[in-house]
C-alpha cells in the first residue's frame, strides 16, 4: 500500500543549492534524463523512495505509452470525495484544478470547487525564472537568484531575474514565451508589477504539466523541489511534489496558492493548482487549510488522473 504520510527529510534549498549553482554549464542544462516515479525509486538499489544524498537535477518525467486523459469515473470519484472534504470547512474557500502530465491535446482541466480569478503572485516567478534561464544560455549568473526566488519567494531575486530579461516590455514578452512554451497559450504578463498578472488555475496547470516535460526546465523543477523551512506547508510536506507558493490579499483576506507537479506513482504525474482562503482571512490559517487539502489528495491517488511526457 502506498504510504501517504509526509516524509521528514524533504530536500531543502541549502542542500540542493550547490547543484543548482552549476547553472553555467549549458550541456548540463540541456541534458536529457528522466525522473523515476515514486514506485520506481522505491524498487531501486537502496530500496527507499528518497535519500538524504544530493542528486543532480533531472529534466522531466519519463515518457508514457500515450496521451493521458481524465475519465468520467476519475472525475466523479474526485468530485464526490471533494464534497466530503469541503463540507468540513463550510466557511472556507477551497479549490483544486488538475491536469495529468502528457494529457491529450485539448483536454480540459478538472476543477474542484470554485477556481478563483487571482493574480499569479509569487507563482509567476516560475515562468520568469524559466525565461531567465533560457536567456542565459547556461552561461548567465542566474543560479543564486533562481534558488532564492523559487525557494524563498524573494522579491529582490525575482526582480533581478526580471531585469536580466531586458526592458519591462522585453521581460514581459520573454515570460509569456516561456508560458507558451510550456503550454499556457492564454496568460498575459503585465509590463509593470508582473506578479500581479492574472493567472487562472486552468492555465496554470497547463503550464505546470508542460513544465514537467521541458528538458531546459530541470533546474527550475529542482528548485521547486527544495523548499525553505518557512515554505513547508501544503504539498511541500511530500517528497514526491515540486511546488511554488503564492499569496494574494484582497480586501484584507489572504488566499494561499500552490502550483504543484505531483508524482502519484505508477500512473505518472499530475499538475495541480490549489487555493485556500480561511474564514478569518489570515495567511497562516489558509496555509493550514492547504495542508489539509494535500493530506486529502494523498489519500485519493487511486482516483487521480496522471500521465507521462509524450
Amino acid at each position: 500500500m502506498r504510504r501517504c504520510e509526509p516524509v521528514t527529510h524533504r530536500r531543502t534549498a541549502s542542500r540542493i543549492s550547490g547543484t543548482l549553482l552549476s547553472l553555467g554549464c549549458t550541456a548540463a542544462l540541456l541534458a536529457g534524463c528522466t525522473i523515476p516515479t515514486a514506485e520506481e525509486r522505491a524498487s531501486g538499489p537502496e530500496g527507499t523512495a528518497s535519500s538524504s544524498a544530493i542528486h543532480p537535477p533531472k529534466p522531466g518525467v519519463p515518457k508514457g505509452q500515450g496521451p493521458a486523459t481524465i475519465s468520467d469515473q476519475q472525475a466523479n470519484a474526485l468530485q464526490q470525495q471533494w464534497q466530503r472534504l469541503i463540507s468540513q470547512y463550510p466557511d472556507a474557500s477551497l479549490s483544486m484544478t488538475l491536469l495529468p502530465v502528457g494529457a491529450r491535446h485539448g483536454t480540459a482541466p478538472l476543477e474542484l470547487g470554485f477556481a478563483p480569478h487571482l493574480a499569479g503572485a509569487e507563482t509567476l516567478r516560475v515562468p520568469i525564472a524559466l525565461a531567465a534561464v533560457q536567456k542565459s544560455g547556461g552561461n548567465g549568473d542566474v543560479g543564486g537568484d533562481l534558488i532564492t526566488a523559487l525557494n524563498a519567494n524573494d522579491a529582490r531575486a525575482t526582480a533581478r531575474l526580471w531585469t536580466s530579461l531586458g526592458t519591462d516590455e522585453q521581460a514581459a514578452k520573454a515570460t509569456m514565451q516561456a508560458l507558451r512554451q510550456a503550454g499556457d497559450s492564454a496568460t498575459k504578463v503585465r509590463k509593470t508589477e508582473p506578479l500581479r498578472s492574472e493567472w487562472l488555475p486552468a492555465n496554470q496547470v497547463r503550464f505546470a504539466a508542460g513544465l514537467a516535460c521541458l528538458p531546459a526546465a530541470e533546474y527550475i523543477r529542482s528548485a521547486m523541489a527544495a523548499a525553505n523551512p518557512d515554505q513547508q506547508f501544503g504539498f511541500a510536506n511530500y517528497d514526491q511534489a515540486q511546488i511554488s507558493n503564492g499569496w494574494v490579499t484582497v480586501q484584507g483576506a489572504t488566499t494561499v496558492r500552490q502550483m504543484v507537479i505531483l508524482d502519484v506513482g505508477g500512473p505518472g504525474f499530475v499538475a495541480l493548482s490549489v487555493t485556500a482562503r480561511a474564514k478569518d482571512g489570515k495567511k497562516e490559517s489558509a496555509q493550514v487549510l492547504l495542508t489539509r487539502i494535500a493530506q486529502w489528495m494523498m489519500h485519493q491517488l487511486r482516483s487521480v488522473p496522471a500521465g507521462r511526457c509524450p
